[in-house]
């Protein structure tokens, strides 16, 4: 699983050192899942939903780093609601019932997460 717990920590702090790039000109960015109590695994879309903590932890967030997890809950109504995202829902989603949103039926179970963090 490509982000399994075990194999995205040491991805995290370890993206920034990784060789061919000369990284002080560039920003890694990471789309996952976010969790608002505890790690979780999402069977349907076959990924981890991670807490803010976790996510700090794997990519080595300093404690001032920015962060909107305090508005999880607000956020996630946001999403359920949205009516966009419910309207241009990819085709693939139609196409089975074995996705994050089976049969293209618009019930989000989780909400994504962006991380950007740059060498400084």
């Amino acid at each position: 699983m490509i982000n399994e717990p075990t194999v995205i920590s040491p991805c995290g702090s370890s993206a920034l050192l990784s060789s061919g790039y000369d990284l002080c000109k560039h920003t890694v960015v990471a789309t996952l899942g976010a969790a608002k109590d505890k790690d979780w695994f999402h069977e349907a879309s076959k990924g981890w939903c991670y807490t803010e903590s976790s996510l700090r932890d794997i990519f080595d967030l300093s404690p001032d780093c920015t962060s909107n997890y305090d508005k999880h809950d607000q956020l996630f109504e946001v999403l359920v609601k949205c009516d966009l995202l419910r309207d241009n829902l990819a085709d693939f989603y139609f196409k089975s019932g074995n996705n994050g949103m089976p049969w293209g039926v618009w019930d989000p179970r989780y909400q994504p997460v962006g991380i950007v963090k740059s060498k400084k």
